[in-house]
């Protein structure tokens, strides 16, 4: 039987996951629309760090994420719409190890700065066709049988709406790895 705490914690979490789904509707529509998003100035790995949160909760602690990062960097985003944008590529990076039956699932996250540009380098152990990774690029197009290829354009439209570059490649694993730049946030003296 559930006691009176569980059901409360059930209750919450349920509560959070559809706010979120409802925050998630409303970027969307936004989108659509074509307006431009709220943003404010974030550190890039506090982001990180509470998509990786979001993304083993919602996962069950499945794959194993290190993150690493050389010092803090500050970018202007949406910080929700990155943050989906790191939940997105997690959850695709998981369900493709999954797919391949990798026995220890990793995907390293590794943030640093590039002379003017914030780098998010995601990288999972799985093993990726270089065919495969030209088709990543294209719109509407998916790996997954029953995927409709939004999911990857929706991504490379968040970070090309904050002024970023999104690609994809064959890590030196043979797994994939994405490289995110977005505009980092000069320091003002």
């Amino acid at each position: 039987t559930l006691t009176e705490d569980k059901l409360g914690t059930a209750l919450a979490e349920i509560r959070t996951d559809a706010d979120l789904a409802a925050a998630i509707v409303e970027r969307v529509r936004s989108y659509a629309k074509g307006a431009r998003s709220e943003r404010v100035s974030s550190e890039v790995s506090e982001l990180v760090n509470k998509a990786v949160r979001e993304f083993k909760r919602q996962s069950g602690e499945r794959v194993e994420v290190k993150l690493t990062q050389a010092q803090p960097v500050h970018v202007i985003v949406n910080p929700l719409e990155f943050e989906l944008v790191i939940i997105n590529l997690l959850r695709n990076a998981a369900q493709a190890l999954q797919e391949l039956g990798v026995s220890n699932p990793k995907v390293d996250l590794t943030i640093r700065r590039s002379d003017n540009s914030a780098m998010i380098t995601i990288e999972d152990n799985g093993h990726i066709e270089k065919e495969t990774i030209a088709k990543l690029s294209e719109p509407t197009n998916s790996t997954k049988a029953d995927g409709l290829g939004l999911g990857l354009q929706i991504v490379r439209s968040i970070i090309e709406n904050h002024g970023g570059k999104i690609s994809f490649s064959q890590a030196t694993s043979g797994g994939l790895r994405v490289e995110i730049r977005l505009p980092v946030q000069e320091e003002t003296k």
